[in-house]
């Protein structure tokens, strides 16, 4: 259906998938190896579901810069798919803090956000974390999303504690999604 194709702006998450792995290319080579490389230009977007995520946490993240007066928005990802943060910091003025627990996912996305970091309006830093206990100060971030990520993290009543560790680290009044 070409209307749902355009209702998720999925040609604007696409293409900027697409120019983030050319951008890749350009300036890393094939740092990430063959097979990784190629995919971020064949599939920049893993899959078509992610469309209406990515459409529904941009749209909802669109105003984390009223929240603050004269302030750099804060947000915290919560080891949500790193296309979808790079995607934020180029689009939006803000410090972008994206966590994942696999240091191999860290080190792939440093390296494509270096590749287009230049022309983007926000910053973006990638960290080592584990929702389960975020090294983060109480009250430090004006939004915190996690997209898709919960429901993979492992251990008894995880979703209440992962929930509370989201909200500690979240100013009042913030944004959370999940």
């Amino acid at each position: 259906n070409l209307m749902a194709f355009f209702k998720y702006r999925e040609p604007d998450f696409y293409s900027f998938g697409l120019k983030a792995g050319i951008m890749n290319i350009v300036n890393n080579r094939l740092r990430l190896g063959n097979k990784k490389t190629i995919g971020k230009i064949l599939q920049p977007v893993n899959h078509y579901s992610r469309f209406p995520e990515y459409d529904l946490f941009f749209h909802n993240l669109l105003n984390v810069e009223s929240l603050v007066d004269d302030v750099t928005p804060r947000i915290l990802d919560v080891g949500s798919p790193k296309l979808f943060g790079l995607y934020l910091a180029s689009k939006l003025s803000v410090e972008l803090v994206m966590t994942d627990i696999s240091k191999s996912n860290i080190d792939e996305y440093v390296l494509m956000w270096d590749a287009i970091r230049e022309k983007a309006p926000g910053e973006a830093s990638l960290e080592l974390q584990d929702v389960r206990s975020l090294d983060y100060e109480t009250d430090s971030f004006d939004a915190v999303y996690s997209m898709s990520v919960l429901e993979h993290v492992e251990g008894e009543n995880i979703e209440a504690q992962a929930l509370s560790e989201m909200v500690r680290v979240l100013k009042p009044g913030g944004i959370l999604i999940f």
